[in-house]
């Protein structure tokens, strides 16, 4: 059977998915126990510009699957934002006591690279932006590298936030994973280079939680195409576990061309993983459940629709078949 991807809403009614970042907890947060935000990153050409519908978006759940959307999106550009091409990117949410902050990037190409954060105390309603890094500060570039890409962040009341990022947007071996520290959040360490023992690894976008007394590190390398899974006792130095997933190649999966961000959940036994994907249609988000070292991609939408859809499948391969073996006569 092929799996199908989470079916999540977005404002536009495109519904494709981008970037996940998930929250979960047994005992439920605002009354529900996963809390999601992705932006949307389309495969349409529809103007003004595709980066204008990456929005930051935030859904709820019950069982990790299916996901119901808040009234979003939770910050939009403004039309000088529109008018400048700027963007909006790269959401992660975090849990703090019974709040989430959500926090997100701000990009408008050389004028405005922000890395803002709101807080919601039921899930619904947000505060107004909160600058968290402003890049163009003075003397910032020096403390934290030349980007802040794909932040994960962390808190807890005995280490306050901590928060990994990638360095670079350039595609090369000098970009690094960075970790800086922050009691309130808002003035933070200067940053400290993390070291990952697979020297193979070119990070592009990461994800970081603290689950059982480890920092649980998922890593999107550009260059190779690959999820992969990093384990760290200090949050600094990250030995590398195991390969996730990379993109199948195969016709009419949701992951055949690429992938990008991924997030980790830890749920009973078991681990959740949610990842970003593209084939040459849709942009999307799948599920990953890592169980005793296997791993099991599951459809996100219903077993009829799946059954569907992989009819439809065999259904053009019998026909492909078919048609090859009409020419061979």
């Amino acid at each position: 059977m092929i799996p199908l991807p989470l079916n999540i809403e977005d404002p536009w009614g495109i519904n494709q998915p981008y970037h996940p970042t998930v929250v979960y907890t047994q005992e439920g947060l605002f009354g529900h126990r996963y809390w999601m935000a992705q932006t949307p990153y389309p495969i349409v050409d529809r103007l003004p510009y595709r980066d204008r519908y990456e929005v930051p978006c935030v859904y709820y759940s019950d069982d990790g699957i299916k996901w119901t959307p808040i009234n979003n999106p939770i910050d939009d550009l403004t039309e000088i934002e529109i008018e400048k091409k700027c963007y909006f990117s790269d959401p992660h949410l975090v849990k703090k006591n019974d709040t989430l902050e959500l926090y997100y990037r701000l990009m408008c190409e050389d004028e405005i690279n922000i890395l803002y954060k709101r807080i919601s105390t039921n899930g619904l309603e947000w505060s107004e932006r909160i600058v968290v890094i402003d890049l163009h500060e003075a003397n910032s570039r020096e403390k934290y590298g030349n980007d802040i890409i794909s932040p994960a962040i962390t808190w807890s009341a005995s280490n306050g936030y901590r928060c990994w990022y990638v360095d670079d947007v350039h595609t090369n071996k000098d970009r690094h994973v960075r970790l800086i520290q922050s009691i309130d959040g808002l003035l933070w360490t200067t940053s400290v280079i993390c070291k990952l023992d697979n020297d193979e690894t070119i990070p592009w976008h990461i994800d970081v939680q603290y689950i059982d007394g480890r920092y649980e590190m998922l890593v999107f390398d550009v260059d190779n195409q690959s999820i992969d899974w990093f384990k760290s006792i200090d949050g600094y130095h990250f030995k590398y576990f195991c390969h996730v997933i990379h993109p199948s190649r195969r016709k009419w999966d949701f992951y055949e061309v690429g992938l990008y961000r991924a997030c980790l959940v830890k749920y009973n036994d078991d681990y959740l993983i949610y990842f970003s994907a593209h084939n040459q249609k849709d942009s999307c988000i799948g599920l990953i459940i890592f169980r005793n070292g296997n791993i099991l991609i599951v459809s996100g939408q219903s077993s009829i629709k799946t059954l569907c859809w992989n009819i439809y499948v065999y259904y053009k391969k019998l026909r492909k078949w078919a048609k090859q073996m009409l020419c061979r006569k």
